[in-house]
């Protein structure tokens, strides 16, 4: 009855079908639908962690978390061609199993920018813990190639618990 991947093959649906009652038919042509329905969901689901993949690839070899790339659930939808919420609530309540073997709430695959930007600053800042707020500001600008205010850093080091380091001149 399936034809290909995800369609019906409906001639020879027809074929099956012709002797069963009016009553059969409907029962058959509901369960159909509901299958399709699974289906096209199962298609959706994979084709989003394919994407995922692919975009976060360097993240998913490396492990290191600031390899991660922003990424919003709208984002995936648009390129998905399916509506963001479709994209919640399929993400919500499922988990992945990493390359490294750790399950994992498939969200982690789309951090925010913000979370992004926390993670390579704690990493900076690790590297160089006397660092002033404008000193990181310069040290990201270089490796990541995004400008974030000292304000923005010093956000971040409050967020990660790392106490400010640079201050403003008065």
């Amino acid at each position: 009855v399936w034809k290909g991947r995800y369609k019906i093959d409906n001639d020879k649906l027809g074929m099956f079908t012709r002797e069963l009652s009016e009553e059969e038919r409907a029962r058959l042509e509901k369960l159909l639908r509901r299958m399709e329905f699974a289906d096209q969901r199962k298609t959706t689901l994979y084709r989003a962690l394919e994407t995922l993949i692919n975009i976060q690839a360097d993240y998913l070899l490396s492990g290191e978390p600031g390899r991660r790339r922003p990424l919003s659930q709208r984002t995936v939808a648009k390129n998905l061609g399916v509506d963001p919420s479709v994209l919640n609530r399929l993400v919500s309540n499922k988990s992945v199993q990493m390359p490294w073997g750790t399950e994992v709430p498939m969200g982690v695959l789309l951090p925010s920018s913000k979370t992004v930007g926390r993670e390579r600053l704690y990493h900076l800042a690790c590297g160089s813990p006397a660092a002033s707020d404008e000193d990181l500001a310069a040290e990201f600008e270089k490796n990541y190639g995004i400008k974030l205010s000292r304000r923005s850093i010093a956000q971040y080091r409050k967020e990660l618990g790392l106490g400010a380091r640079g201050r403003r001149d008065n």
